[in-house]
């Protein structure tokens, strides 16, 4: 990716009417490449134009956090004592592997010698 998505009218400003579902679905997707991109050229070495994806990346989750405050919220359902450990315990290995993704080397070969061997 040479350069990030084009910057849309409103991006950095206050809302003035929240936007259609397309609209937020392309930032989205947007979001997407620039995180991909930022990836790229953090390993690639290039500091500068990781930087510059990053506050991309930042000026669209700040408009998407605005366009989220805006709307009104529901209450959330209660969840039952049984409901709220298991989603708990079911986040954090996420985050876990997702921080470890950059880091973790792409073969399998350490679950191979791993397994019990069945005869």
């Amino acid at each position: 990716m040479a350069q990030p998505p084009a910057v849309r009218p409103g991006a950095g400003h206050q809302l003035q009417q929240i936007p259609s579902s397309e609209v937020i679905q392309q930032y989205l997707e947007d979001n997407d490449k620039l995180i991909q991109a930022i990836l790229e050229n953090l390993n690639a070495g290039r500091l500068q134009d990781g930087a510059l994806y990053q506050t991309r990346l930042q000026q669209n989750l700040m408009w998407l956090a605005a366009i989220a405050d805006a709307q009104p919220h529901p209450a959330p359902a209660p969840a039952t004592p049984a409901q709220q450990p298991a989603v708990q315990a079911q986040s954090v290995p996420q985050r876990a592997s997702a921080a470890q993704a950059v880091h973790v080397p792409s073969g399998s070969q350490q679950y191979a010698t791993s397994q019990p061997s069945h005869h």
